[in-house]
């Protein structure tokens, strides 16, 4: 049998007899490799699953750092645990988020026109052991997550914190371990 030049190579255009002689291919590796590449193939598929499981890591981590703690009918609050900072003097600072329903979008329309659209409202609070808050920065976010607008407080003043107020509840989490 001859080959011409263009032909495609496949298992039957391979002299076997003349092939097994010299250490070639011989078809019952053929046979075996399409034995063992359905295996291959799932095997690669794997490898392609875990890599994208692995991509998602750390979006999926990203959701875990905002830990639930309240809710009303205007939101529901969440801190986020990476930036809890226990500071000397006893007090603790850490990002407070209130996700707001439709009654809370309504009702902060209403009263804070400057946060008229947003959707989420993030702090940056301190309290301190005495049941007392103070917030350092606040900022608003759309429905998108882009930033409306940006509050900081270069020195807050202290303000109690409000008998079973979701305030009260982060901060018994805080302080009563």
């Amino acid at each position: 049998m001859m080959m011409t030049i263009g032909m495609p190579v496949t298992a039957k255009t391979i002299p076997n007899k003349a092939m097994e002689k010299e250490g070639g291919i011989k078809m019952s590796d053929v046979r075996s490799f399409r034995q063992v590449f359905p295996g291959i193939r799932f095997i690669s598929s794997l490898g392609c699953c875990l890599f994208f499981l692995l991509s998602l890591s750390p979006r999926i981590g990203a959701q875990n750092r905002w830990i639930f703690y309240g809710e009303s009918e205007l939101s529901k609050a969440y801190y986020d645990s990476q930036t809890v900072e226990r500071l000397s003097n006893g007090n603790v600072r850490c990002w407070d988020k209130d996700v707001f329903s439709d009654l809370g979008r309504e009702f902060n329309a209403r009263q804070y026109p400057s946060m008229r659209g947003a959707w989420v409202m993030q702090a940056f609070v301190e309290y301190s052991p005495a049941r007392k808050q103070r917030t350092w920065t606040v900022t608003c976010f759309d429905k998108a997550g882009l930033p409306l607008g940006r509050v900081d407080v270069p020195w807050p003043e202290w303000t109690p914190i409000t008998p079973d107020s979701s305030g009260e509840k982060l901060w018994r989490m805080l302080f009563e371990r």
